[in-house]
């Protein structure tokens, strides 16, 4: 074999390596196109709701006929989390509590903890403006519920709860 022949053999492997590299490259940019994002962070469904039907499913509780100004969020697919947010008459309290396993009297503890904070996404669920209010922590087989009553009104309660199935 000559130095020409030995020169154009090492030139054409050169150049076969550079292509199948350049291939490799272009279709793993294409694959990479077509995989989708990560969705660990996002939910199967996640919309705002003021459906009393699916709020009331979603949180086993019975919304007081006379409540005003009910707003909700549903999050989730196999696990559901509902925030649930409605003003009632604070005569209605008692009526409301007996669906749930709060006892009298509710606990008035001035630390609030996560789930009772101002959401920055939802402009109706606003638990730290109040100025007097009681929680309570409930459970069913199926569902952990928590309450948050505001209490500022003397006569009207802005009521919030965060329902999650189990």
């Amino acid at each position: 074999m000559s130095a020409h022949n030995n020169f154009r053999t090492r030139l054409l492997v050169i150049v076969m390596a550079l292509s199948l590299l350049t291939t490799i490259a272009l279709i793993s940019a294409l694959i990479g196109q077509y995989v989708p994002a990560d969705t660990s962070n996002y939910s199967e469904i996640a919309a705002e709701t003021t459906n009393r039907e699916i709020l009331e499913g979603n949180t086993d509780l019975k919304i007081p006929t006379d409540a005003t100004d009910i707003r909700g969020y549903v999050d989730g697919f196999r696990d559901v989390t509902t925030l649930l947010r409605f003003k009632m008459p604070a005569s209605e309290l008692a009526s409301l509590l007996k669906q749930t396993s709060c006892k009298h009297p509710l606990s008035s503890d001035n630390k609030q903890s996560g789930w009772m904070q101002n959401s920055p996404e939802h402009k109706w669920w606003r638990p730290s403006d109040a100025q007097r209010f009681a929680t309570c922590i409930d459970a069913t087989q199926q569902l952990g519920r928590r309450l948050f009553f505001d209490m500022t009104e003397s006569d009207r309660y802005i009521v919030y709860v965060v329902a999650s199935t189990r």
